[in-house]
C-alpha cells in the first residue's frame, strides 16, 4: 500500500478508530441495482429520502465534485452493560450515550487535520456520518472493513478468529460442500437500512467452525456477484467475485469489490485496531478526499455459512431472505422512523423494545467477539442506568430532555417515543392477562 495510505492507516487506529480503510471513489453499479430494485419494491416504508439523490448516492463524485478516494472508518459501540432488566423498555445499543453523528464527526476531523500535516491544506473535503446519501456500509466492504451479513449489517471479523485458522463463527457444523453449496443460495437483495434503525441493527452470522482446508482453497473461488443490501441505508451496504449484499436500513443513518486474493489474516490485519473486537456492533464514518489514495483493503465475502439465526430470531419478519429486510416490518424502523399509528401492530412482538432493536446482532455468533468500547461519550448516564417501569411509563417531557438532550434518541422525540413506550405497555398488559387466565 502507498505510503500514504498507509500512515492514514495507522493514524487512524492511533486515535482510538477500530479499524480504517481506503478505497477509490467509483460509482456503486451493482450495489446501486440491488438498491434500486428495494426501492422499487416499497421496503423503504416512509423513508422518502432514500428515494432522493439517487444518482449522488451510488457515485461520491457526483455528491462532492473532486472526491478521488474515501477513506472509511469502524468506531466501536458496543456497551459495557445493558440498561435496565434487559427484558423491558429497551433501548438499541447505539443511542446508549452522546449522539455518535456528534462524537465521530468530531474524531474524524481530526483525523483531517493531522492527514492535512502530510498533504497541506485540502479542498473539497467532507465527512459523512450517517447523514447524507452515502451507501455507508457499501463504502465500508470497498475499504476491506467486513461483509454483509444475512441480517444486511456490516460484520467486522475478530482478528483472534482469524488468527484460529480462518474459524467462522462458531456452532454451524463442518461440511464444506454443504457449505459451498449454500453460498450460491445466498441472494442478496437487501437495500441498506438507516443507521438510527440499524445503527440499532448495523451489521452482520453465525457459528461456523474451523474451516476445512478445501472450504479454505475455496473461498478465493466464491460465486460473483451476490446482490446487495439497502436496508442498511436507513440511516444508511455486496457485489462481484465477493458477494457482499448492500443494506439500506442501515444508510438510514452504508459495499464491494474484486475477488479475495490476499490471505485473510493478512487482510484484517491491515487496518485493525490492537484490541482485535469483532461484529457488527460499530458506527461507520467517511471521509471524501480529493486525493488519488491507494486502496489498501481486499473485499472479504460473506461468511455466514449455513447460520440463520437472525432470520430465525426476527419476531416481525422482517428479515424476509438472507440479505433482504422489508424496512415495514422491522422494529426499529417502526420506533424510529415511522410517524404513524402502531394501531393493527401486535406489541407483545416488539419484545420490550421501545427505540431501535438489536436482536439481529444480538444472536449473531460474530458478536460474540465484540469488546465493550471505550468512548466515555458512549456512556449511559446514570439517570438513565436508574430508569425503570414505572419511570418509563410516567416519562415527563422536562425528563425526556435530561435524559436525552444530546441522544440520538431525539429523532424520534418525546411523542415518538411515548407512542412507543404506550404501545409495547399495551403488550405487556396484555401478556399480563393472558397468564392470569
Amino acid at each position: 500500500m502507498g505510503s500514504l495510505s498507509q500512515w492514514i492507516v495507522d493514524e487512524a487506529e492511533k486515535m482510538g478508530f477500530d479499524a480504517c480503510g481506503i478505497a477509490c471513489a467509483t460509482a456503486l453499479d451493482k450495489e446501486s441495482a440491488h438498491m434500486e430494485q428495494w426501492l422499487e419494491e416499497e421496503h423503504e416504508g416512509e423513508m422518502g429520502y432514500l428515494t432522493r439523490n439517487r444518482e449522488k448516492r451510488y457515485d461520491p463524485r457526483l455528491l462532492v465534485e473532486g472526491t478521488k478516494s474515501i477513506v472509511t472508518v469502524l468506531y466501536n459501540y458496543f456497551p459495557k452493560q445493558q440498561l435496565g432488566d434487559g427484558e423491558h423498555f429497551k433501548i438499541a445499543k447505539y443511542a446508549y450515550g452522546a449522539d455518535y453523528h456528534d462524537v465521530l464527526k468530531r474524531k474524524m476531523r481530526l483525523l483531517l487535520e493531522r492527514i492535512e500535516t502530510q498533504t497541506g491544506k485540502l479542498e473539497g473535503t467532507r465527512i459523512f456520518v450517517d447523514s447524507a446519501p452515502v451507501l455507508d456500509r457499501a463504502w465500508a466492504v470497498r475499504c476491506g472493513l467486513g461483509f454483509i451479513g444475512k441480517n444486511t449489517m456490516l460484520i467486522h471479523p475478530s482478528l483472534s478468529l482469524i488468527a484460529s485458522r480462518n474459524q467462522e463463527p462458531p456452532t454451524t457444523p463442518t461440511n464444506p460442500l454443504s457449505m459451498i453449496a449454500s453460498r450460491n443460495q445466498e441472494p442478496s437483495t437487501s437495500p441498506n437500512i438507516p443507521l438510527s434503525m440499524i445503527a440499532s441493527r448495523n451489521q452482520e452470522p453465525s457459528a461456523t467452525p474451523i474451516n476445512p482446508l478445501s472450504m479454505i482453497a475455496s473461498r478465493n473461488q466464491e460465486p460473483p456477484a451476490t446482490p446487495n443490501n439497502p436496508l442498511s441505508m436507513i440511516a444508511s451496504r455486496n457485489q462481484e467475485p465477493s458477494a457482499t449484499p448492500i443494506n439500506p436500513l442501515s444508510m438510514i443513518a452504508s459495499r464491494n469489490h474484486q475477488s479475495l486474493s490476499t490471505p485473510h489474516h493478512q487482510f484484517l490485519t491491515a487496518g485493525r485496531s490492537q484490541r482485535q473486537g469483532g461484529g457488527s456492533f460499530f458506527f461507520i464514518g467517511h471521509l471524501f478526499l480529493p486525493l488519488d489514495l491507494t486502496e489498501t483493503g481486499q473485499v472479504l465475502t460473506n461468511r455466514c455459512g449455513r447460520c440463520t439465526r437472525c432470520l430465525d430470531a426476527c419476531p416481525t419478519g422482517a428479515l424476509e431472505a438472507p440479505f433482504h429486510i422489508d424496512a415495514r416490518k422491522c422494529i426499529s424502523y417502526l420506533t424510529i422512523e415511522y410517524k404513524g399509528s402502531l394501531d393493527g401492530h401486535d406489541p407483545t412482538l416488539f419484545k420490550g423494545w421501545m427505540y431501535g432493536c438489536d436482536i439481529c446482532q444480538d444472536v449473531c455468533p460474530y458478536n460474540r467477539f465484540a469488546l465493550p468500547n471505550v468512548e466515555p461519550e458512549f456512556q449511559p448516564s446514570d439517570q438513565l442506568l436508574a430508569m425503570r417501569e414505572k419511570d418509563w411509563k410516567s416519562l415527563s417531557k422536562d425528563e425526556f430532555e435530561a435524559l436525552f438532550k444530546h441522544s440520538a434518541v431525539q429523532r424520534a422525540g418525546f411523542e415518538g417515543l411515548k407512542r412507543n413506550i404506550d404501545f409495547i405497555s399495551g403488550g405487556e398488559l396484555r401478556n399480563a392477562v393472558h397468564d392470569d387466565e
